[in-house]
């Protein structure tokens, strides 16, 4: 019997500062990376008709298994940039460090960005959502990873802005790269790492740390213009030491749910899969969202918040580990489509999926270890 209502995503989140749930525990869900790769489309000339409406059905067909050639890995570290982070940042750079370069799968890159958000994302000059604290700091709106990924040309406009206080300027000792999307290992001219660069920030009292809306309002700033890969396995990782830190934004509901994330990044994008992680702190402030509710909810890896670590490559060993093991039953149509009329495994019909009512169509009780083919027939 098909079921109509599913979603599910990945986050990577840092964060530490409150009490913990002891229903949390440390665990690892599920990583959904798909490894679809589009075949023939139908709707041609001499295609069948099984539904007898005069027009040839459209045809994907999708390779599933562990024995499919890997997609490419995307990982964007979103930072919290308040000033409380400055520890907790640096050991997140020391836990990528401490992984193992071929731990990670081909192809992988690494951006950055902060938890900052605008008071309208869509504006030529971006400003400061009116709940940040903007005290002694003129600036703060050419801050570096507001709205867009870290590099060496958002540093340059940061410095060349009038009124730019000098220590704020010394809290970029690294110089960034050039690029926004770098191997976990590229360095910069002067052999220093892409990563520890781009998570360098004057982590001021900003007052209003919100990761998830930041991002939502980087995809809408984005538009068409894709900020993963296509057909990447997109891994968000959230670097926080507070929970979705806005009253007055939550309050006006400016916040998405994780399937709305999940569905604008791939329309975005048209990635294979969309994961969130992290290391989240599990207890709730004055009502304001859980990380940890958003993690479950996409099937992330999470891992409760714990002062005491020395880094956090364990988390980013799950989080790489996560994403090569575990393949995706979610096979994205390329286009809308208004009713699927069957769907094949291994050349045997199944009803046991669910479809979005638009492009996606999730296959169950599919074993990874048993490489197949999917095809589903649509109008």
């Amino acid at each position: 019997m098909n079921r109509t209502s599913w979603a599910f995503v990945t986050v990577l989140t840092t964060m530490s500062g409150c009490g913990q749930d002891p229903a949390f525990t440390e665990r690892a869900w599920q990583d959904q990376v798909s490894t679809e790769s589009e075949g023939e489309r139908g709707g041609r000339p001499g295609g069948d008709d099984t539904d007898g409406d005069g027009m040839p059905d459209k045809v994907k067909k999708f390779a599933f298994g562990r024995s499919v050639k890997p997609v490419d890995a995307d990982y964007l570290f979103v930072l919290d940039n308040s000033v409380s982070m400055v520890k907790y940042s640096q050991r997140v750079a020391n836990g990528l460090a401490a992984i193992p370069k071929d731990a990670f799968p081909e192809s992988s890159k690494l951006a950055v960005m902060t938890t900052m958000v605008a008071s309208d994302p869509m504006a030529t000059n971006l400003v400061a959502h009116p709940d940040i604290n903007r005290t002694d700091y003129a600036c703060i709106d050419k801050e570096p990873g507001f709205l867009e990924l870290v590099n060496s040309d958002g540093l340059s406009r940061f410095r060349s802005c009038s009124g730019v206080r000098s220590d704020h300027l010394t809290k970029y000792a690294i110089e960034p790269c050039k690029n926004q999307w770098f191997t976990p290992f590229e360095q910069n001219a002067n052999g220093q790492r892409c990563f520890s660069a781009a998570i360098q920030n004057p982590f001021s009292p900003v007052g209003c740390e919100a990761g998830l809306l930041a991002l939502e309002q980087m995809l809408k700033r984005k538009g068409q213009t894709p900020l993963f890969r296509s057909n990447a396995a997109v891994n968000v990782i959230f670097v926080s030491d507070e929970q979705e830190g806005c009253k007055a934004a939550e309050t006006r509901g400016e916040f998405s749910s994780a399937s709305k994330l999940v569905q604008m990044i791939k329309t975005n994008s048209s990635t294979a899969s969309v994961k969130f992680h992290g290391i989240v702190p599990t207890s709730v402030s004055q009502g304001i969202r859980r990380y940890a509710d958003e993690i479950t909810a996409t099937g992330g890896v999470g891992i409760p918040m714990d002062q005491e670590r020395a880094d956090y490559r364990d988390v980013i060993q799950k989080i790489i580990e996560s994403k090569v093991e575990q393949i995706s039953s979610q096979f994205d149509l390329g286009e809308i489509a208004t009713e699927i009329l069957s769907v094949e495994v291994a050349g045997q019909k199944t009803t046991d999926f669910d479809f979005d009512g638009k492009r996606i169509v999730k296959v169950h009780n599919l074993d990874p270890a048993k490489p197949t083919q999917i095809v589903i027939r649509f109008n």
